[in-house]
C-alpha cells in the first residue's frame, strides 16, 4: 500500500507541478503579448508625433513661402507704381523738349 500512495502523491506532484507549469507559461505569453502591444502602440505614437511634427513643419514653411509671395508681390507693385511716375515724367520732359523746339 505504501508504494500505492507513493505513487499516487508522485502523479499528484506532477499533475500539480504540469498546471504551474501550465499556468506560469501562460502567464509568460501573456506578459510578452502585453510587452508587444504596449511596443505597437509606443511606435504608434511616435509616429503620430513624427507626422505631427512634419505637418507642422510643412505649415511653417508653407506660411513663410506665403509670407515671402507677399512681401515681393507687394514690392513689383511699388516697382510698377515707381515706373508709372517714371514714365510720366518722362512723358512731361518729352513734351517740354518738343514744345521748347
Amino acid at each position: 500500500m505504501a508504494a500505492k500512495q507513493t505513487s499516487d502523491d508522485l502523479k499528484a506532484s506532477a499533475k500539480e507541478s504540469k498546471d504551474e507549469t501550465t499556468q506560469w507559461w501562460g502567464q509568460v505569453q501573456d506578459n510578452w503579448k502585453s510587452h508587444v502591444d504596449k511596443v505597437h502602440k509606443d511606435v504608434d505614437k511616435a509616429k503620430a508625433n513624427l507626422k505631427a511634427d512634419q505637418a507642422e513643419k510643412r505649415a511653417e514653411r508653407a506660411e513663410a513661402n506665403a509670407a515671402a509671395a507677399v512681401e515681393f508681390a507687394y514690392a513689383a507693385i511699388e516697382e510698377a507704381e515707381y515706373q508709372v511716375l517714371n514714365a510720366a515724367l518722362a512723358r512731361l520732359d518729352a513734351e517740354d523738349a518738343q514744345a521748347a523746339t
